[in-house]
């Protein structure tokens, strides 16, 4: 097994199967290796130049000022002024940092119907811009240019490879970690921070139903969104091992990046990750939680009754 501090382990090395093979899904979804990334926490929580009373203060204070002279539409500018209101101010860092060079770009119909797609967006960290096609996709990528950090890969000592944090996915040349975990996660943000909470939605929606069942063993909700902000994915790991062991909780990784990358979905996997994860449920022995993990799941085959299998129990 190669070590962490020559090469980067990736869990996309092992998630590259037929999409008919589940067998094979499960065989690789042990990441032993994935335990010594997860150690591996360049940009964490207790930042010490965050935790300073005049950097936190300054951030929504600045953004406004930065928002007056850019000559973004009016209707952007708004959902932006949105996300102000909507999160606090010590989240903001990156987003202070990424929104003064922001480059926009907006797809025509033409190019989303080539892609056949019903939204198309995308945020690129190397030339900082957004391309969007309504405002849906960009307050989706909104929050990934909010969550994204470029760092030199100084414990690799390759300092001209970067490694690139957004929110909870790290990039490493080609390689992406947590890349489900994250868009699950950045959807269900934006959901609830842009449409009222109404999490039905065509994008990333397994994930983001997902998501909203992990997010339960989190006593504070609050602390779940600070960690997207400050790319601390160790934070999810440690929040679910309290719970769960490390192959379960590499199995729903496994799950998470399987299904934002692959349609149609098996309604078999889906199946399997959504009793997975409210098996872990189960395990804080809370009433309450166990009950909205059940809520969370007749939601989502309420409005997906096509993937639902009928129990033979």
């Amino acid at each position: 097994m190669t070590k962490v501090d020559k090469q980067l382990p990736t869990i996309l090395d092992d998630l590259k199967v037929s999409v008919n093979d589940k067998n094979e899904i499960k065989r690789k979804a042990d990441y032993r290796q994935m335990n010594n990334l997860l150690k591996v926490s360049m940009y964490k929580t207790n930042n010490p130049v965050l935790s300073t009373p005049k950097v936190r203060d300054y951030l929504k204070p600045n953004i406004v000022k930065i928002l007056e002279y850019k000559n973004f539409p009016s209707d952007l500018k708004e959902i932006i002024y949105n996300l102000l209101v909507e999160t606090a101010n010590d989240n903001l860092y990156l987003c202070n940092k990424n929104i003064q060079n922001l480059k926009l770009k907006k797809v025509s119909d033409s190019k989303v119907a080539l892609f056949n797609k019903s939204i198309v967006g995308s945020y690129n960290p190397k030339s900082n811009q957004i391309i969007y096609n309504d405002n849906n996709s960009f307050s989706h990528e909104l929050l990934h240019m909010s969550s994204t950090t470029t760092l030199t890969n100084d414990f690799l000592n390759k300092k001209d490879v970067p490694v690139i944090f957004s929110g909870f996915e790290r990039m490493y040349k080609n390689q992406e970690q947590f890349k489900g975990l994250n868009e699950g996660y950045t959807e269900l943000l934006n959901r609830r921070k842009f449409f009222e909470g109404d999490y039905n939605t065509n994008s990333y929606s397994t994930n983001v139903y997902l998501l909203r069942i992990l997010e339960l063993l989190e006593e504070n909700k609050e602390d779940f969104e600070k960690a997207y902000f400050y790319n601390n994915t160790e934070f999810v790991y440690n929040t679910f091992r309290k719970y769960g062991s490390s192959k379960e909780f590499f199995t729903l990784m496994t799950y998470l990046d399987f299904f934002s990358d692959t349609k149609p979905y098996i309604k078999e996997e889906v199946n399997e990750a959504i009793d997975l994860a409210n098996e872990i449920i189960k395990h804080t022995d809370d009433r309450n939680k166990i009950d909205s993990a059940q809520n969370i799941t007749d939601e989502y085959f309420k409005n997906h009754p096509k993937m639902k299998i009928k129990k033979l129990y």
